[in-house]
């Protein structure tokens, strides 16, 4: 199969690899409102490190002045730690789909990372392990440890195509051609070992010109079995920086949804939890200050935090449409982007009462009502 894109009548159609990317992602989503409540969280994310050896100028990771800002704190998981995390999953009454391990940083930097999957695979706590990572650690030693301990799928961030973007994005000494050599190598060793880990390359889309499409496509596609093109995003707490970085995002992260504004419910606090390096529990990938703590894993079972009373307060809190009381909430991008298919905006009525929360007969109404007034006054 030809690794370039097609070309119909000047037309340009997306490269096999990024369709079957929209395929498995859209193939995996469930109709949220209609499995509601769940008595386990459909994925775990946990961050092996919140620290990371790029500085990439759209990741709140890459802005010290910014997390000092905020006093978020930083350092590496204990493996002593993920191993309790890995046990407590197992007490839920379904085996979690995904456990990913990533959030704020890279996690190949945190050493025992091999032993973190080696364990949640042998503890068989999760359907699929994942991480994703910008790909500038995968040394042939790293690389062989990650598939003997048994990872399931690995998602690599390129930065950009040229030297000079990766200097001036990432704001790191690694060139573009070094992060292709591990990728190759990665998936030769896969293919060696006639491995079952998927690969999974994204480019985030920073004024990339034409022929740096093309070569992203050209140079990777023989290498990977999904590829797609991300779209910055605004994250959490967008009013303390513009993450777009001043450019007109009118999609979702990964390019697939178109932003839905209006939304008024985020899904992430009934389906997910993240444990951040430092055992604290948030519900949010992109809660990068560590704001919406709803527990300590340290300290607390996970199911008891999946059922406990400042998860349901923030389950509560957007399905009456009043999520601007947290402050990781109030201007958040990332939720807008998400598949329709998440949507419970019009499903919040009934999900109420289920949650043991006093119903009400249109628990948004005022909400929209005041979302329509702000917009008619902007007009």
């Amino acid at each position: 199969m030809s690794s370039q894109p097609k070309d119909i009548a000047g037309l340009k159609l997306r490269h096999p690899k990024e369709e079957a990317y929209e395929q498995k992602t859209t193939r995996e989503l469930i109709p949220l409102s209609e499995v509601l409540p769940l008595g386990t969280p459909l994925s775990l994310m946990v961050d092996p490190t919140n620290c990371c050896n790029f500085r990439c100028i759209f990741c709140p990771t890459g802005d010290e002045a910014l997390l000092r800002s905020v006093h978020r704190p930083k350092g590496y998981m204990s493996l002593e730690l993920f191993k309790k995390i890995a046990d407590d999953m197992r007490a839920f009454p379904d085996r979690i789909k995904e456990l990913l391990l990533y959030k704020d940083g890279e996690p190949l930097l945190n050493p025992s990372i091999v032993e973190m999957i080696a364990y949640a695979k042998a503890r068989n706590v999760a359907q699929k392990v994942a991480l994703v990572t910008n790909g500038s650690l995968l040394t042939d030693e790293r690389i062989n440890g990650l598939l003997s301990a048994g990872l399931d799928a690995i998602k690599i961030s390129v930065e950009h195509m040229t030297d000079e973007g990766y200097a001036r994005v990432a704001r790191a000494n690694c060139s573009y051609r070094e992060i292709h050599t591990r990728v190759a190598r990665l998936f030769a060793e896969r293919e060696r070992r006639s491995h079952p880990l998927l690969i999974d390359l994204k480019v985030l889309d920073i004024d990339l010109a034409e022929a740096e499409r093309v070569r992203f496509i050209e140079d990777y596609a023989p290498i990977c079995d999904y590829m797609h093109f991300d779209t910055l995003m605004g994250w959490s707490r967008s009013d303390r920086k513009d993450f777009t970085l001043g450019q007109k995002v009118s999609r979702g992260m990964d390019s697939l949804n178109v932003l839905s504004p209006e939304r008024l419910v985020c899904p992430n606090p009934f389906k997910t939890l993240a444990v951040n390096f430092d055992g604290s529990v948030t519900v949010c990938c992109v809660d990068w200050s560590h704001a919406l703590c709803v527990g300590d894993v340290k300290s607390e079972p996970l199911t008891e935090i999946w059922r406990g009373e400042r998860l349901r307060t923030l389950r509560e809190v957007h399905l009456r449409g009043q999520r601007g009381r947290y402050s990781a909430c109030a201007n958040c991008q990332y939720f807008q982007g998400m598949h329709p298919i998440n949507d419970l905006d019009h499903h919040a009525e009934r999900l109420l009462p289920l949650y043991g929360l006093e119903s009400l007969s249109s628990p948004l109404a005022d909400s929209r009502a005041n979302q329509d007034s702000q917009s008619k006054e902007r007009r």
